[in-house]
This record gives structure tokens, C-alpha cells and sequence, in this order.
């Protein structure tokens, strides 16, 4: 091989080195485009406290408490577990890339301020706005920023998206049902007494396995002025003491029982309508159920 070729060749092999140098950047943090690597490096094994924050809106706190997951803020009520989860797989999220957070470059990804806050205990991860070729979410996490999946952002949402559909927490059996015209009491033998209309045990025993049950079809904001024109009003007392007051509201022919107390409804497939006040099939259609007397809307 002449010298002329060798020279070459070590050329070749230097131009590549430097190539390989530039692109990985040995001790350098910067993850390279198209490379996935995780968000966080050390997520928390077992979170126990998630908050959500949004600009102009009430900050949201989840908590784990007794084996479920609540929303203690800005109501105390349990939360669905299939929310808690979409938002707990942030902790897993994949960055797509990242980059060192410089403090007057975050504007133009719309991190200062950010859109969004979410904090799963000591975790902080500030949300900004999408960039276009992927539609990516800007997102920074401590002194970096990194691109990830849009889908993440949707865990921002309203708090009655949160409630769990379940009208009665699972964990405490009802005592006594009180519904328009009739009145269900539980007895010390464990049997179950009506008063106000006949029914058999069986339908008795119906009711009330309707009630433990009932999960509303969805959860959505109800105020004061929406409850002024009550149907009929309905009380849940627990065996923990606790007494659920539930208002029913007639919605474009959807029964939705109300709870003032929290501001939400849970709206009613006519089956379970059916199977909670003990009604033949399409018997509300007939003879719409009414507040018992002495009842007023609520204020």
C-alpha cells in the first residue's frame, strides 16, 4: 500500500472518530433525537399524593388512603381507579427526547409559565405546549426538558372525571334506603323490613343488591341551580354512620341522582332505574316518581 493510501485511510479513520465523538458526546445528558429513554430516572416505587394543577382552575389533590385512591381536594370523594391509573402511567412515560431547561428559552415551548402542573409526591413535572412534526408535549422535569406522548396531557380534566362511578363506597353496606314512597331498613337479624309499599323478599333483597352496585354511567358537574325542580330526593345511611343525600333530577328523560354535598350527578341507565326503586320495566313513564311529602328543593 503507498504511503499516499495510508495517509488516506488514517484520514478516514480520524474523520470518523470526531463523527462518533460529535454524535454521542461522551459525558454529555443531552439525549440524541430519535432516541426513547424514560422520563424519570427513579420514579416513586409507591406514590401516595398526586396534584393537579391548572391556571384559573381549583388545584386537585389525590390521595391513597385504605387500600383505594380519593380525591381530597377540592372534594372528598373516591376516586376511579382507571384515572388514577392514566395518570400514574406518567411515571413510566418515555422521553422521545430532552434537552438542558435554559430559563429564556422555556417561553417559546410555553413552560414559563407552564400549562400544567402535575406532582406525584416530590415529583414535579411541568407540562408546555406540542411541537408539530410529532405533535409531542413539551414537558420539564428538574433542569431538563423533553418531548413526550400528547396522550399524557389528558389527564387534565374535570374533577368529576376523577369521582369514582360507584354511587356507595364499597368498603360499607347500607343500613336503611329511604326512596320516594318507600323505606328500606335493615333489621338486627340481617333481614330487611319495607314500609310504605308491599314488596316481596326477593324484591326487597333486589333493591338493595341494585343499590351496592349502582354505578352511574357518568359523573358530571351539577350546581344549586340545576336542583330547584327536584324529582324526588333519596338518603343512603351507612354502616359507618354516614347518611348519602342524593337529589333525583330528570334530565332530557335520564334520571340523575345528585349529590349537593360534592356538586355532582350520577346519571342512570333506565335499567338500574328500574332496578333500584323496585319498578316494573317502563312503569317511571307512566307514573313519573314524585317527592315524597314534606320534601322541598334544595337551595
Amino acid at each position: 500500500m503507498s504511503s499516499r493510501a495510508i495517509i488516506n485511510l488514517l484520514l478516514l479513520v480520524l474523520v470518523a472518530v470526531l463523527a462518533a465523538l460529535v454524535y454521542f458526546r461522551p459525558g454529555s445528558t443531552q439525549q440524541q433525537p430519535g432516541q426513547a429513554a424514560p422520563l424519570l430516572a427513579q420514579p416513586p416505587a409507591t406514590p401516595s399524593t398526586v396534584t393537579l394543577q391548572q391556571p384559573g382552575k381549583p388545584e386537585v389533590v389525590l390521595q391513597r388512603r385504605g387500600g383505594y385512591w380519593w380525591v381530597v381536594r377540592p372534594v372528598d370523594s373516591r376516586a376511579n381507579p382507571f384515572r388514577v391509573d392514566a395518570i400514574l402511567r406518567l411515571l413510566q412515560a418515555q422521553a422521545h427526547s430532552r434537552f438542558p431547561a435554559v430559563a429564556g428559552d422555556l417561553a417559546r415551548y410555553q413552560l414559563a409559565p407552564p400549562l400544567a402542573w402535575l406532582r406525584v409526591d416530590d415529583v414535579t413535572v411541568q407540562f408546555g405546549g406540542t411541537e408539530t412534526l410529532n405533535n409531542y408535549r413539551y414537558v420539564q422535569v428538574g433542569g431538563e426538558v423533553a418531548l413526550i406522548d400528547d396522550a399524557f396531557y389528558q389527564v387534565f380534566t374535570d374533577v368529576p372525571a376523577l369521582l369514582a362511578l360507584e354511587l356507595l363506597p364499597p368498603d360499607q353496606k347500607p343500613l336503611a334506603v329511604t326512596l320516594p314512597g318507600l323505606k328500606l331498613v335493615r333489621q338486627a337479624s340481617g333481614g330487611w323490613q319495607a314500609s310504605g309499599r308491599t314488596l316481596s323478599a326477593d324484591q326487597i333483597n333486589d333493591v338493595i343488591t341494585a343499590w351496592r352496585q349502582a354505578q352511574g354511567v357518568q359523573v358530571t358537574a351539577y350546581g344549586s341551580d340545576e336542583l330547584r325542580k327536584p324529582a324526588g330526593r333519596v338518603a343512603v345511611q351507612l354502616e359507618g354512620g354516614q347518611i348519602l343525600q342524593f337529589v333525583m333530577i330528570e334530565d332530557g328523560g335520564e334520571l340523575v341522582l345528585v349529590r349537593p354535598d360534592l356538586g355532582v350527578g350520577y346519571h342512570l341507565s333506565d335499567v338500574q332505574r328500574e332496578q333500584m326503586f323496585a319498578l316494573k320495566p317502563r312503569d317511571y313513564a307512566a307514573e313519573p316518581l314524585v317527592p315524597p311529602s314534606g320534601s322541598r328543593p334544595v337551595q
